[in-house]
């Protein structure tokens, strides 16, 4: 989806704060996640495509299972409050 210009990651290089940037971006955009870069890092990017449906997710590398583990959420919400329940990524210490 990149490469056909409906989908783009973005940062701004450490400087806000990612729940912040995260609901800004779905107050605009249908599809769209937040993904850790590495596993124990605060630092992460927004995701967005431009798909119609609703579709939300967190993203981290999970160093355990050598692998990108993605959990998908229907509502922003309900992605809120996987991020304030997560005991192993803070989240809400993240920058994009």
């Amino acid at each position: 989806m990149h490469s056909s210009g409906d989908a783009v990651d973005f940062t701004t290089c450490g400087k806000l704060n990612a729940d912040e940037v995260l609901l800004k971006a779905t107050g605009v955009f249908n599809c769209v996640g937040l993904n850790q870069l590495e596993s124990g890092s605060k630092l992460s990017f927004i995701h967005v495509d431009t798909r119609s449906s609703l579709l939300y997710w967190l993203s981290r590398y999970d160093s355990d299972r050598g692998k990108r583990v993605y959990t998908y959420f229907n509502t922003v919400e309900h992605v809120l409050a996987a991020m304030r329940k997560d005991k192993q990524t803070d989240w809400f210490g993240m920058v994009v």
